[in-house]
Order: structure tokens, then sequence, then C-alpha cells
């Protein structure tokens, strides 16, 4: 004996059998779904959100991500190697996430100037990311742009090296 939701799940299913695609047409038409309403709620809040917001009622430090950097590093006239670096941006206990949101762009576009410039000065060695040194340079320059007091340091989240094979 079928239940009376099961019933209800088969009826709908072949009802609508004739209309909805199948195979790839399928895929693409689930993904469409998906572009054009959003993943939904489930995935709206992240759990670096909740933590801020745990962290932001109790006063304590916030963590703003940032974009991701994808840096081509030139030697010898030719990209050598492409660099993915992934930060945060460590705020000072009872500072908020509203007080540097005006000028992202403009850290952003500091913060991949830096990038190009050390990166570059490091393109002879094995190994081109130097944590220590890039966060002490962006550190500084979030310093310019912000003022001081807002971000108490600069933090990897991840950062890869490929080099490019000609």
């Amino acid at each position: 004996m079928i239940s009376g939701s099961r019933r209800l799940a088969i009826g709908i299913s072949s009802r609508f059998r004739g209309i909805l695609p199948k195979g790839a047409t399928a895929l693409a038409f689930a993904l469409a779904l998906v572009l054009a309403f959003g993943p939904g709620p489930a995935y709206a809040v992240t759990a670096e959100d909740k933590a801020n917001q745990v962290n932001e009622r109790n006063g304590g430090a916030i963590y703003v991500p940032l974009p991701v950097f994808v840096i081509a590093v030139i030697d010898k006239q030719r990209v050598a190697k492409q660099v993915i670096v992934s930060l945060s941006l460590e705020l000072f206990p009872g500072k908020r996430r509203e007080e540097i949101e005006d000028k992202n762009r403009q850290l952003y576009d500091a913060f991949l100037f830096d990038l190009q410039g050390i990166l570059d000065q490091h393109s002879n060695q094995v190994r081109t990311v130097n944590p220590e040194a890039i966060k002490t340079r962006l550190l500084v320059t979030s310093e310019r742009i912000f003022g001081p007091g807002i971000v108490h340091s600069v933090l990897f989240r991840n950062a890869y090296e490929r080099p490019m094979k000609y």
C-alpha cells in the first residue's frame, strides 16, 4: 500500500514527466534556476559570518575576508608564475565591518599593486610568496587607507604558486 504523501509525490512527478527536461538539459535547467533565484537562504550565512556576529556582540575582533588576488609574476619579459592569494583583515576589537566598506575598492587596488611589487621583487627565488614580508607591507597599506587603529592584522587564508610552463 502506498501512503498518501508517496502517492502525491508519484502523482506530481508523473504529471510533469513530459514537461521537465532530461539528461544534460535537466542539469542546465537546474543551473539556470539556481542562477536566477540564488542558492537559497540556507547558504546566505556562512560560519565566518556567525562567528563575526558573536564577536561583534562580545566586543571581540572581526574578520573581513577579501576577494581572491590573482597575480602574474613577470620574469625576463614573460609570465614565470601565477600566484593566487586569499586574505582576511582582522579588525581591532570594537571595530565594525561597516567602517571599512566604503573604501574596500581602494584597498583592493592598493593591495593588488603592493602584491605585484613584492612578488616581482622575489620572482627569481624558488618560493615567491614570503608571508611575513607581505603581511607587514599590506598592514602598512591598510593603515594608510583606513587610518591607524582599524586593522589589527592581515591574515593569509590561502596562497598558491603555479609555475608557468612554455
